[in-house]
């Protein structure tokens, strides 16, 4: 049996693999490790942790690009549904179109649905029906197809409780008139209605909550009715009902426009692009707000920040006001100026032109 040398076995080292860059002459030396001398503080000790990139560049990035092509592709979808339809009649910039609703009733919703999810209308209008206040009374101006409808919270108030819901602390809307000028767009917002009761989301005995009245909203809408009284009041106001018989007969009184009860909160989305008097529009919806803590909540589109894309809007203008009865290049922020109510918050959105105004009738006692 053939064996080794004893002096070579005991003298025989592991083979370690020689390091990067050596020299073939130092391959029979001892290998000494390639280790960092570590300093004996313990704040050299901890090891550095690994360095992060930045985020927020990124993710800015990313929403500035999607906004860009979200709204470029809102832009292509209209430059091509305009230039399909030929007018040879010119539109003055004050011109009435509001009634093509009449004609497109029946596919608003499909052409408007994948835009409004892409650009975030639908979100801004539920943060904006949210703003109104439990207990109020609402009147919503170009209520359309009702595309608002699903955002309200409605109550069941009145039934035999009469009061204040208010002081009951009970959740929800009093009573929501919608207004459109348009009978065939009004009629598919009563159709959703339905649809909301019959699938649970407003309990079935609201019908008596919302009306829907087809009319211009610059005519008189009925003012909303007062609250029935509460038990306790009509118990004690009978006994001293005899009393003040002979009295209130012998005296008429009469009810002006300014005595009677306003609404609290008047709310309209993408309204003041149909009008031919937006300024009077604005007006007027001042007027059948309360005075002292009623407000408007407005949800348009107008003018941009930019004027390479107020060039665009101005040029397919007069088609697309012909095609679906809406001028998108209108000014809002003069509009609301010249309206003389007070400005509560704008904000914009989609390159600046989508705005956000919140508004208020001028008190005297502010």
């Amino acid at each position: 049996m053939l064996s080794l040398p004893r002096r070579r076995l005991l003298t025989r080292r592991p083979h370690l693999p020689p390091p990067f860059f050596h020299h073939p002459s130092s391959l029979h030396r001892p290998h000494r490790p390639l280790l960092r001398t570590t300093s004996t503080s313990s704040s050299s000790s901890t090891p550095r942790p690994p360095r992060r990139r930045a985020k927020a560049p990124l993710i800015i990035s990313g929403v500035a690009v999607y906004l860009l092509a979200t709204y470029g592709f809102y832009l292509y979808r209209s430059y091509v549904s305009t230039t399909t339809t030929t007018t040879s009649t010119a539109l003055r910039d004050d011109a009435d179109v509001s009634a093509r609703y009449d004609d497109t009733a029946a596919t608003f919703d499909r052409d408007v649905e994948l835009t409004e999810m892409l650009m975030g209308i639908r979100r801004l209008r539920k943060k904006l029906v949210a703003k109104v206040r439990d207990g109020d009374e609402v009147l919503e101006t170009a209520a359309g197809t009702g595309r608002n409808l699903k955002y309200y919270t409605l109550t069941t108030d009145g039934d035999g409780k009469g009061g204040d819901m208010r002081d009951r602390g009970e959740k929800g809307v009093r009573r929501l008139v919608c207004v459109d000028k348009s009978r065939a767009m009004l009629e598919r917002a009563r159709n959703r209605f339905r649809l909301l009761r019959v699938s649970g989301v407003f309990p079935r005995n609201v019908h008596r909550k919302v009306e829907f009245l087809v009319q211009d909203a610059m005519d008189p809408i009925p003012p909303p009715p007062p609250p029935p009284p509460s038990s306790s009041t009509t118990s004690s106001s009978s006994s001293s009902s005899s009393s003040t018989t002979s009295s209130s007969s012998s005296t008429t009184t009469t009810t002006t426009s300014s005595d009677r009860r306003k609404f609290d909160t008047v709310i309209q989305t993408m309204g003041l692009c149909s009008t031919a008097d937006p300024v009077g529009l604005l007006r007027h919806m001042g007027e059948m707000t309360d005075p002292e803590h009623g407000q408007i909540l407005l949800l348009e589109h107008g003018r941009s920040h930019y004027g390479w894309l107020n060039e665009i809007l101005d040029s397919l203008a007069q088609a697309h006001a012909v095609k679906h009865g809406c001028w998108w290049n209108r000014d809002i922020g003069r509009i609301v100026e010249e309206s003389g109510l007070e400005v509560v918050r704008i904000k914009r959105f989609h390159f600046g032109t989508t705005w956000w105004v919140e508004l208020r009738p001028r008190s005297r006692s502010r």
